[in-house]
Parts: structure tokens; sequence; C-alpha cells
């Protein structure tokens, strides 16, 4: 019998070396909410339609979101967005980089029209 097993080491949430190295995935936001993890901090988290793994936001993807979509995180919903694992300094481990997507598909009132998958 064979099975990938890769399935019971993927975290619940989304690093960079989850994404291909450089590579552009565009993936629309299904949810924003606060995390408090264990060490009692608080971070905005980003669910997506297209995936079971969650992005807990650190400050620059934070003001990144913010300064495309708002500082309203309910705006932010539905918003097509393209993520790419880069090299980063911070650990010596790749991050998470966070922009708009094309627009594509259809849109109300300049939104576009997402249909749960």
């Amino acid at each position: 019998m064979s099975f990938d097993a890769s399935q019971y080491v993927k975290s619940k949430w989304l690093h960079g070396s989850d994404l291909p190295l450089g590579q552009v995935v565009t993936l629309t936001i299904k949810e924003a909410t606060e995390h408090t993890f264990d060490d009692g901090s608080t971070r905005p988290v980003i669910r997506f339609y297209e995936l079971d793994q969650s992005l807990a936001l650190n400050k620059t993807q934070t003001a990144s979101l913010i300064g495309l979509f708002g500082t309203n995180a309910g705006d932010w919903i539905a918003q097509r967005v393209e993520l790419m694992a880069t090299p980063s300094n911070y650990a010596g481990k790749p991050t998470v980089l966070i922009r708009r997507a094309a627009a594509t598909g259809p849109t109300i009132n300049g939104q576009p029209v997402v249909t749960q998958p």
C-alpha cells in the first residue's frame, strides 16, 4: 500500500518552506482572525479557500495587507493575493511575501466574487 506520508508532518501554519521558492501562488482570503499563541502573543491570521494551512502574519505581512486593503481586516475577505517564498536573512529560512493578485474573474463593485471550491 502506498500513500503520501507528508500529510502527517505538515504544520497547520503556512511557512515559506511550504511554498516553492521564487514561484508565485495565488490564493483567496477566506477569513482574517486573531490567534493567541502558547507564549501569550497575539497575531493576525489569515485562512485561504485553497489551502488547509493558515498564515500567521508578521508585522511586514500585516503592513502589506493594510497597504493593499485597509486596516479593517474584514475588508481582506475574498481578496486575491499572491504569496511567494523569498530568501530571508532572518533565521536563514524562507519568508512569505504578500502582494495583490492581478484581477481575474467576475467582480461586484470592484471586489472579487468568490465561490467556495
